[in-house]
């Protein structure tokens, strides 16, 4: 006689069931837009810097190399150190001009094809300060890779005590240039005086590497001692005892026993922005430096005295008209020339080269979209402080994993087989 067990057949078609519902489930789940898996490219550990009245510089960092753009006043702005919008990096800086003074700005972040919106996403533009501009002031040095590479994608934080947060991005070359002549103070209603010999805040985030720390001193920052990733742990230290890192040439050579004048920004046939530009050289230390700056439309001069160690920087306080130009720096019968062009396509000091000196490609204001999708996540607030640590090193999140769909589905058919043969 046959005997019948329908209990387990009605089991195992239910766990079958179940089984694959469950796993869909998961598999759907973990590849939502809104896990993690997609987090990659969210702007994370954003700062302000730089403000003033008519202008601004946001950066944040992405834990995947993305392409980013900032949303702001009906303007898409791209990343300061490369105008294509294709531009794919961890670091992200945008340098934001044109503003009105004492204004409000909400703005979005758009990266990896995403726009992510928040409440913090907002700036006010500083009033305009009193009086005029102070005396040119800079801090610029260079930043090499643990290979002695440049670090060109990492970016330098500086916090002084008493002034508005400063920030500059990296060149190909390697350098970096802060203009401290027009930084404001800490409630944004004044210029900022730098106090001789005080200690300052220096970070330094690159890609794949851990924040760096430093101490520096602003009777230092002209130039900055080089900053190699990796392995420089005290500037103040490099600082008082200046020496050439191996494998690295030196931005400020001793010049102290000899009579050379060199110019080591711009160089020749370079590109470079014309809003507030600065010159960079070395000659004797103490000494008087004659510059020239001539073109068919303009003609500048000054005479600036070198400094201790001998380096010197020129800064206009003036925009300078796209073309050719000369500079010319003399010491005594020592002189020197380089010729540079200037291009109004390029936005940023002109302390900064453009990645090649035969195509400065041009970019163009346009009006950002004004639908939104929906199903786009909404980040948490990042709280903006002056000084952080972000985490640049971290690993891309797991997608999707179809591994509980085919082990619940197999239980279920094994399951469901057992009953049949039970059945029969």
């Amino acid at each position: 006689m046959k005997r019948e067990f329908h209990f387990p057949t009605i089991l195992g078609v239910l766990i079958l069931l179940a089984g694959t519902v469950a796993g869909i489930i998961v598999v759907r789940t973990n590849n939502n837009p809104s896990s993690q898996a997609s987090g990659d490219c969210s702007p994370g550990s954003l700062q302000v810097t730089n403000l003033t009245d008519k202008s601004v510089d946001i950066t944040f960092i992405t834990s995947s190399s993305c392409s980013s753009t900032i949303s702001l006043a009906n303007r898409l702005i791209n990343d300061v150190r490369n105008p294509a919008a294709s531009y794919s990096v961890k670091t992200h800086y945008f340098q934001i001009d044109n503003l009105n003074a004492s204004t409000d700005y909400t703005y979005q972040i758009i990266s990896g094809g995403q726009t992510y919106t928040n409440t913090s996403y907002k700036i006010t533009t500083a009033a305009k300060p009193p009086g005029s501009v102070p005396v040119a002031n800079v801090a610029w040095g260079k930043i090499y890779n643990s290979d002695n590479s440049p670090a060109s994608s990492a970016i330098i934080y500086i916090n002084i005590p008493g002034a508005s947060p400063l920030s500059s991005y990296v060149t190909t070359n390697g350098n970096w240039n802060i203009a401290l002549a027009t930084s404001l103070d800490e409630s944004h209603s004044n210029w900022f005086t730098i106090p001789p010999n005080s200690n300052e805040d220096i970070t330094v985030i690159s890609e794949n590497n851990p924040p760096l720390s430093l101490t520096g001193n602003t009777n230092n920052n002209n130039p900055v001692p080089d900053i190699i990733i990796g392995q420089t742990t005290d500037l103040n230290f490099l600082a008082a005892n200046p020496t050439t890192a191996v494998g690295v040439i030196s931005v400020v050579p001793d010049v102290s026993s000899n009579n050379t004048i060199t110019i080591t920004s711009p160089k020749d046939g370079e590109f470079i922005a014309g809003k507030n530009p600065q010159f960079i050289g070395t000659a004797t230390p103490n000494s008087q430096v004659q510059l020239s700056l001539t073109s068919t439309v303009e003609n500048l001069s000054t005479t600036i005295t070198a400094a201790n160690d001998g380096g010197w920087v020129w800064s206009l306080t003036q925009n300078l008209i796209a073309g050719q130009k000369t500079l010319t720096a003399s010491m005594g019968n020592a002189t020197v020339s380089r010729q540079f062009y200037v291009s109004d396509s390029i936005s940023g000091p002109a302390f900064v080269a453009s990645p090649s000196a035969t195509n400065v490609p041009t970019q163009a204001v346009y009006y950002a979209p004004t639908a939104i999708p929906t199903d786009i996540p909404t980040p948490t607030p990042t709280t903006i402080v002056r000084r952080t640590y972000p985490a640049t090193n971290s690993g891309m999140p797991a997608t999707g994993n179809v591994g509980p769909t085919i082990i619940t589905t197999t239980a279920g058919i094994v399951v469901a087989i057992i009953g049949l043969l039970l059945f029969k």
